[in-house]
Parts: C-alpha cells; sequence; structure tokens
C-alpha cells in the first residue's frame, strides 16, 4: 500500500493506493560474499492509481560485510 498523488478533476491530492505483486525471483552467487537478486513481478490489483507498471522487474545486490551486516544496493 502506498500513498500517492493523483489528478482528478484537475485537482492533486493523494490517496492511498493498494498492490498486490505476485512473481518470481533467482539469487545468484557472484563471490563468496557477494548476491544478485533479480525479480519479476505482476501487479494483480492493478489499480489505475498505482505508480507501478506490469511487468515490475528489480534487481538487487547485496554485500556481506560480516555475519550480521549487509550492504544492499538497488536498481529500479
Amino acid at each position: 500500500m502506498s500513498n500517492n498523488e493523483v489528478y482528478e478533476n484537475g485537482s492533486k491530492t493523494r490517496k492511498w493506493v493498494m498492490a498486490m505483486p505476485l512473481g518470481a525471483g533467482y539469487r545468484y552467487k557472484i563471490a563468496p560474499n557477494t548476491y544478485a537478486y533479480g525479480m519479476i513481478l505482476y501487479d494483480v490489483l492493478q489499480d489505475k492509481n498505482s505508480t507501478n507498471k506490469n511487468p515490475i522487474i528489480r534487481v538487487v545486490g547485496e554485500l556481506l560485510i560480516s555475519p550480521k551486516r549487509s550492504l544492499l544496493f538497488s536498481s529500479f
């Protein structure tokens, strides 16, 4: 659920928008402490005010610094 700006009847307002992304993902080990994640998602609710358009593609990387700490980076 997200709070998005929408335009209705010539005025700008904010509305809560529901989303239910479903899909699949894959985790790939690049190096001993580095992983890449890829996901392809599809929003089954398809709200007209949603900022996500189908399909939703996410790519995320993770660098493990220690057993309890990691550094995440992503590309949208």
